[in-house]
């Protein structure tokens, strides 16, 4: 397991943002929260200081019922790009709990 993990490793650094961006959209669009989380997470270890990296993680967050880590994401992508999700410079159109089908079209 742990040479698996180093193999996607080293495939996730040789990827480009936009690369690695498509894959957390395809498994979110495919409903597969865990895999589009695991991809997110390389994303933002990647690209720490793009906005849309931790915008696509706290979708892919919410997607799993993680909510707080959803939001806190949402807010650190703001703090980085206050014109990140939709320029209005709020992290989500509202703080209340997402269902992971609002979530995966929250992020689309």
């Amino acid at each position: 397991m742990l040479v698996c993990w180093m193999a996607i490793a080293q495939q996730e650094q040789l990827a480009t943002f936009e690369e690695m961006l498509e894959r957390v959209r395809v498994h979110v669009y495919a409903w597969r929260a865990e895999e589009a989380v695991q991809a997110a997470e390389a994303l933002v270890e990647a690209h720490p200081d793009r906005a849309e990296a931790y915008y696509r993680r706290g979708a892919a967050r919410r997607a799993t019922g993680d909510n707080e880590g959803g939001e806190a994401d949402y807010r650190r992508a703001v703090e980085l790009d206050p014109a990140c999700c939709g320029g209005s410079g709020r992290a989500t159109p509202s703080l209340r709990p997402h269902s992971a089908r609002e979530a995966a079209t929250l992020s689309l």
